[in-house]
């Protein structure tokens, strides 16, 4: 599905059944689509059960989309759309080793400019993001074990981090974000705020499945931070976390936001064609929660700072998407993932885990995770609003609203 929203592909295989003039309806689920032909007056419908796997890949989105849309407008007939979906799904996608770079880039910038820890503790974190790249690679050959990728990586990552602050013990050292940010593109808070939007859109199974999914997601990277940083038995005095750290100046962002934000777009299979506006809708909502977080009266409102940033993402790929035609959610997804609530889900469930038996973490827990559940109902409502503004598809507008 190449990371097309439910309500969005099942929008457009409406629409395109009904260019054919076929009957059908069609249901989506995570992982499988439904597809029924004929009518309901004659009791003769067929109904067909479709595997379709869950990935990323705006690159191919992006065609799949401008096909569908051709295929509407009666520019093509339907074997030619069929000869070139082919073509789509045969085209390669970027190099094992390009994606596997973008691992330690990412951790690198993510730590430096999101974090905002130091030099070294950045390097770390971009080492550690080689090691989660070199797992990542290497469990995708083998599909039978490949639901441990999240907890693997969280705790091999924890376990180094945790073993180099044991021979840090006089430097300010925090490795917990040094992990977090190594794992950022594994945070499931993009996930989370792509359940709450299919809700929104009344996509209930999906969008519940996503969340629960999501939510599930957390506990095993939060059991990996916990058992990965209790196996380090050698340092049997462990160094608090610190509260303040040295933080690297913001200005740096000007350097290294861009090849963040190229790595990002790496990582969604973005084509050379989209990597303009992906970066430019991530650089809106960077800037926008930098420059409100600066509002004295907004810094207590991390909510509404946070609608704001997603509403900004939302305009730029929404008047992109209505311009080119293309599709809106490839820069959204880029630039949510710089403001999504990831952290906030981990740092619950290590409340849970680390001290079950204090009823004050338990209520922390809770807390975080009603937190990190507002703010990415604060990123859908902003894409809602954005959308309200300006519709990213031309013609008559779908019963909800849609990115």
């Amino acid at each position: 599905m190449y990371g097309a929203p439910s309500h969005r592909l099942e929008f457009h295989l409406a629409h395109v059944a009904k260019a054919l003039d076929i009957d059908a309806d069609f249901i989506l689920f995570p992982g499988l689509l439904l597809v029924s032909f004929g009518g309901t007056e004659n009791y003769n419908s067929t109904t067909h059960f479709l595997k379709a796997p869950w990935g990323i890949n705006m690159g191919k989105l992006a065609q799949v989309n401008a096909l569908c849309l051709a295929l509407i407008e009666g520019l093509i007939d339907v074997h030619s759309a069929v000869d070139l979906l082919e073509g789509v799904r045969a085209a390669s996608n970027h190099p094992n080793w390009v994606i596997l770079l973008t691992f330690p880039m990412a951790s690198f910038c993510v730590s430096l400019l999101l974090f905002q820890l130091s030099w070294l503790e950045s390097i770390i974190s971009g080492f550690l993001g080689l090691v989660v790249g070199l797992i990542t690679e290497f469990l995708g050959r083998f599909e039978n074990i490949g639901f441990l990728l999240e907890f693997l990586s969280t705790f091999v990552s924890t376990f180094l981090s945790r073993s180099i602050q044991s021979f840090l013990p006089g430097y300010c050292f925090n490795y917990l974000k040094i992990t977090l940010a190594s794992i950022a593109i594994f945070l499931p808070g993009l996930t989370l705020t792509i359940a709450i939007i299919e809700l929104s859109t009344r996509n209930m199974v999906s969008g519940t499945v996503r969340l629960f999914g999501a939510l599930f997601v957390a506990m095993v990277i939060g059991f990996g931070l916990t058992i990965g940083g209790s196996l380090v038995l050698w340092d049997t005095n462990p160094a608090p976390h610190p509260e303040v750290c040295p933080q690297t100046s913001q200005y740096w962002g000007f350097l290294f936001f861009i090849p963040m934000s190229m790595s990002i777009n790496l990582a969604f299979q973005g084509s050379k064609f989209q990597w303009p506006i992906m970066v430019l809708a991530s650089a809106m909502g960077f800037a926008t929660n930098t420059l409100l977080n600066m509002v004295p009266g907004l810094q207590a409102q991390p909510t509404a700072v946070t609608a704001l940033s997603s509403f900004s993402i939302g305009v730029t790929a929404n008047v992109y998407a209505r311009v080119t035609n293309d599709v809106a959610i490839a820069p959204i997804l880029a630039g949510l993932l710089i403001q999504v609530p990831g952290s906030l889900s981990v740092t619950s469930t290590l409340k849970f885990f680390q001290s079950s038996s204090s009823s004050s973490s338990i209520v922390d827990g809770v807390n975080f995770t009603f937190q990190m559940l507002t703010i990415s109902m604060a990123l859908a409502m902003g894409l809602f609003l954005a959308t309200l503004i300006v519709w990213p598809i031309r013609g008559p507008k779908s019963k909800y609203l849609t990115i």
